[in-house]
């Protein structure tokens, strides 16, 4: 059995402008965390990533933001959460949970260029669906 294509309509100049078209960037991302903190008698199940300014990046080196390094996402983490967490509650997140807030931050930190490139990959990906 083979696939058959989809028919489709013509491209049009609205439609090429609005598929070029940057989506909005983010300004937060919420994290579910699938390893919970418990912080006195309250229990932390997510986590609000805020993208920061660039005078709040004072201090971290941008090389290493740039390469999600574990030291500076536990540091991003300590200056843009909210709640705000310790560095001893950041230092003992679940793995998967660093993860995804590393990925929170590289999303926030992406140029235009790869971000087009990023969207253009996801569109090639998925117009093969």
């Amino acid at each position: 059995m083979t696939d058959t294509p989809i028919p489709t309509e013509p491209a049009t100049d609205a439609s090429i402008a609005d598929a070029a078209a940057p989506a909005p960037r983010p300004r937060t991302h919420t994290i579910i965390l699938t390893d919970p903190i418990q912080r006195g008698s309250t229990q932390i199940t997510q986590i609000t990533l805020r993208k920061p300014k660039a005078f709040e990046l004072d201090g971290l080196s941008m090389p290493d933001i740039g390469m999600m390094q574990t030291k500076t996402v536990i540091e991003l983490v300590t200056r843009f959460s909210e709640p705000t967490l310790t560095k001893v509650e950041a230092r003992n997140l679940d793995g998967d949970d660093l993860m995804e807030c590393a990925g929170a931050f590289r999303d926030f930190f992406m140029t235009k260029a790869e971000r087009q490139a990023f969207e253009a990959m996801i569109a090639q990906q998925m117009s093969g669906i």
